[in-house]
C-alpha cells in the first residue's frame, strides 16, 4: 500500500480488521482497505507530523491522531475530516482511548499524561510521575490498567478505573528497559499487553532486548536477546505466548515464552 508522501508513523486495524489506520510526517491520516490494499481515505486538518494514532473498542468506531502541531482530531472512518478536535498545548507523542472510548489519554514531552473527556473537550485528570518524555502508552485488555513508557527508562502502569482508590492512581513502576540507544538517541517505543494483561513487552533501545514483565509480579519475566541494532517495537500474538519484534537491523524476531 503507497499514497503517503512521507514516512508512516504509526498504523492501526479497524475492528474487524477490514481497513488499515496510518499515521504520516507527510501532515495526513489514511484509510486503508486491506482486500484492496488501496486508500479510501486521506484525512487532512493537521498542520504538523501525525505521530500516533489510537482506535475505540466499543460503540460507534473512531480513531483518534496525535500531533506535532498540538492537537488530537477525531475521526470517523467514513469521513474525510475530523469530527471533533481535542486542542492541547504541547506536542502529542502517544495516545490511547479508555474502554468506553468517553476518555483519550494523551502523552507529551511535557511528561504528563493527561486524560481528556471527549464529550467535553477538557482534562478530567491527570497522570504525573515520569521524568522525561512519554513515548507509548498502551490499554491492558480488561480496560482498567494504562501503561505508559518514557524516555526516563521506566514503564508505568495507572489504575484507570472511572473512580479509583488510589490518588496518584500509579500502581507500579517498572524498571529493566532503557529506550536510549548509543547510535540513535532516544527512541520511542509502545509497550504491549499479552492477551492475558499478566504480562507486558516493551522494546529495549539501549541493550537490544525485548523486555517482558510479571506485571502482578512487579519483576522481569524475560528479556530477550537477538536483534544487532536498537529494537524499536514489539507485539503479542493474539491467542499464542508469542511475542514479535523489529528493530533497526531490519529484522523480526519471534520469541515463544514459557508462560
Amino acid at each position: 500500500m503507497s499514497g503517503h508522501t512521507n514516512a508512516v508513523l504509526d498504523v492501526q486495524w479497524s475492528r474487524d480488521n477490514s481497513q488499515i489506520f496510518s499515521a504520516s510526517a507527510d501532515h495526513t491520516v489514511g484509510v486503508w482497505d486491506v482486500e484492496s490494499a488501496t486508500r479510501v481515505k486521506k484525512g487532512k486538518g493537521h498542520s504538523g507530523i501525525v505521530t500516533c494514532l489510537a482506535t475505540t473498542r466499543r460503540g460507534q468506531e473512531f480513531f483518534a491522531s496525535g500531533s506535532d502541531d498540538t492537537k488530537c482530531h477525531i475521526w470517523d472512518p467514513r469521513v474525510k475530516r475530523p469530527v471533533d478536535t481535542i486542542e492541547t498545548s504541547l506536542p502529542v507523542t502517544s495516545l490511547a482511548f479508555a474502554e468506553a472510548g468517553d476518555v483519550l489519554f494523551t502523552g507529551s514531552v511535557d511528561n504528563v499524561i493527561k486524560a481528556w473527556d471527549t464529550r467535553a473537550r477538557a482534562v478530567a485528570y491527570t497522570l504525573a510521575g515520569h521524568a522525561d518524555t512519554i513515548t507509548g502508552l498502551s490499554l491492558s485488555p480488561d480496560g482498567t490498567s494504562l501503561a505508559s513508557y518514557a524516555w526516563d527508562d521506566t514503564l508505568r502502569i495507572w489504575d484507570v478505573k472511572p473512580f479509583s482508590a488510589i490518588a496518584s492512581r500509579c500502581t507500579a513502576v517498572l524498571a529493566g528497559a532503557t529506550p536510549h540507544d548509543a547510535a540513535g538517541g532516544p527512541r520511542s517505543a509502545v509497550p504491549a499487553w499479552d492477551p492475558s494483561g499478566q504480562y507486558l513487552a516493551c522494546a529495549s533501545a539501549g541493550d537490544r532486548t525485548v523486555v517482558v514483565w510479571d506485571v502482578p509480579a512487579r519483576s522481569v519475566k524475560y528479556k530477550l536477546p537477538g536483534h544487532k541494532g536498537a529494537v524499536t517495537c514489539v507485539d503479542w500474538h493474539p491467542t499464542e505466548p508469542i511475542v514479535a519484534s523489529g528493530g533497526v537491523d531490519r529484522a523480526i524476531y519471534l520469541g515463544e515464552l514459557a508462560v
